[in-house]
């Protein structure tokens, strides 16, 4: 986020490009302004993670990090550091699954917990508990677009609630992490299965009866079947 959102064109009197501590700063102080009872960032460590052992083209479709985003990556934990923030990372796994852990142990101890990112992988987290804070899409007012449960609700029509969204990516597909999903399964076709039958295991039982004749035979190969479940 603090990549894409960068100040371009800042820079320091040595002429050091600064655009991204400018957006990461003036996003830690907006977050400080709201008040939070406890806060931290997660950064991802370096190396390959336990879904690569899961699936060896996991993100194998991404580009690599730009050498100017590397550079100025260990700028960006001294001055978390610096704000007084604690900085979070662990080998093995990415900083998607610490947010997830501390995520659901707060909400379990009765914390309401804001989760400040625009990933879509967080939406499974969603709960009257827990929401997500999104980058506002202009540059007026509020600096983030709160996501809740229901606004996850009304964008897949009421047909299924965040805990299916796994399953949901699983049978569509998810270009950005090099999920290739099973052929001939989009959202229109996906929702209504796991309205009806809950969960990607017990749509993959009742493959015969779906409808879509390519939908159907899809479900039913192996090669399906195996994608359906990564």
């Amino acid at each position: 986020y603090g990549w894409s959102a960068r100040g371009d064109g800042l820079q320091n009197a040595a002429g050091e490009d600064t655009g991204v501590l400018y957006s990461y700063a003036n996003t830690i102080c907006s977050l400080l302004e709201l008040r939070p009872t406890h806060l931290a960032v997660c950064f991802d460590a370096k190396g390959k993670t336990f879904r690569h052992e899961m699936f060896v083209e996991y993100k194998a479709n991404r580009p690599p990090t730009p050498e100017p985003l590397l550079d100025v990556i260990p700028k960006v934990e001294n001055l978390v550091r610096d704000m007084g923030v604690p900085l979070l990372r662990l080998s093995g796994v990415e900083a998607d699954d610490i947010i997830g852990t501390m995520t659901r142990r707060a909400a379990d101890d009765g914390f309401h917990v804001s989760i400040v990112s625009p990933d879509k992988d967080f939406y499974q987290l969603l709960s009257p508990r827990v929401r997500m804070l999104r980058p506002s899409k202009t540059n007026k007012g509020d600096p983030f677009e709160p996501f809740t449960v229901e606004d996850f609700r009304v964008m897949h029509d009421h047909a299924i609630e965040p805990k299916q969204f796994v399953d949901f990516l699983a049978l569509v597909g998810d270009s950005s992490d090099n999920i290739p999903g099973v052929e001939g399964v989009g959202p229109k076709t996906a929702l209504p299965l796991l309205e009806r039958y809950g969960d990607i295991e017990t749509v993959l039982a009742n493959a015969a009866t779906v409808k879509g004749k390519r939908a159907r035979e899809s479900l039913l190969s192996e090669k399906g079947a195996a994608s359906a479940v990564l």
